[in-house]
């Protein structure tokens, strides 16, 4: 599996079915798998933030999650980076796990949301179980109990379900004594699975313009990033583009 890097931020050329599989084949093998996802706002964060550059180095797995992180990736390596996206990667994760009854934690969200996504998920997922559930509003004195609670679920995948950079910061702070085998920064999927907000149609993400129907439904939260972002990460593209060519 190549791995590419734009301004430092590293992306797999891995697509959501070839990913998947990975993922499954080290869980039985004992294997301990961090994924990240990265798209352009992301790359835009990491090239300011050298911990979160290192967060996501650490990572086994990075998918490219949105399709111009995926373009600049493909362009800048000269090599085919699959747009593999967090949703299609799930999905083909959870296809994969059903006969063996994955179990899941799911932590993030405000407390109903959570819960309901909890609800929801084996339906939309069957064969997948969850394993527990806590909301993503928790203090620092409460860290070593939800730890704890994570630990003894006897769960085999972590989905966070933070805003960036704090799932990635959280992955890698509790690593080192989680029982989770794997661990996986999902973003807003519980607010999606927990019916807060909707996910894109498959139409809309294969087209690159995930990011315009989000900002729809998020303008204040989303509007920087898939404005100001977006530009910056154009500019960091072409400003690695020129090094290389003139290198």
């Amino acid at each position: 599996m190549d791995r590419v890097h734009i301004q430092g931020t590293p992306i797999d050329a891995v697509g959501a079915d070839e990913a998947a599989t990975l993922v499954l084949q080290r869980l039985e093998s004992g294997q301990r798998t961090r994924i990240a996802a990265v798209n352009a706002a992301i790359t835009v964060m990491a090239s300011k933030t050298p911990a979160l550059r290192r967060a996501l180095e650490e990572c086994e797995v990075v998918i490219a999650d949105g399709k111009w992180a995926a373009v600049a990736a493909s362009c800048l390596s000269r090599r085919w980076v699959p747009h593999t996206n967090t949703s299609p990667f799930l999905r083909a994760l959870f296809q994969r796990c059903k006969s063996r009854g994955l179990a899941v934690f799911l932590l993030g969200a405000y407390p109903a949301t959570v819960e309901r996504a909890a609800a929801r998920l084996p339906l939309l997922f069957p064969g997948i179980r969850v394993a527990g559930f806590a909301n993503g509003y928790f203090t620092p004195d409460e860290e070593s109990a939800l730890l704890a609670k994570i630990n003894a679920s006897g769960a085999e995948l972590l989905l966070v379900g933070m805003t960036t950079p704090k799932k990635e910061f959280y992955i890698r702070n509790i690593w080192p004594e989680l029982h989770v085998p794997i661990a996986f920064g999902i973003g807003g999927f519980i607010d999606v699975w927990g019916e807060k907000t909707r996910e894109a149609p498959e139409w809309v993400r294969s087209s690159g313009f995930e990011w315009l129907f989000r900002l729809v439904q998020e303008p204040v939260r989303l509007g920087r990033r898939y404005t100001v972002d977006n530009v910056l990460f154009g500019w960091l593209v072409l400003r690695q583009l020129m090094g290389t060519r003139s290198a």
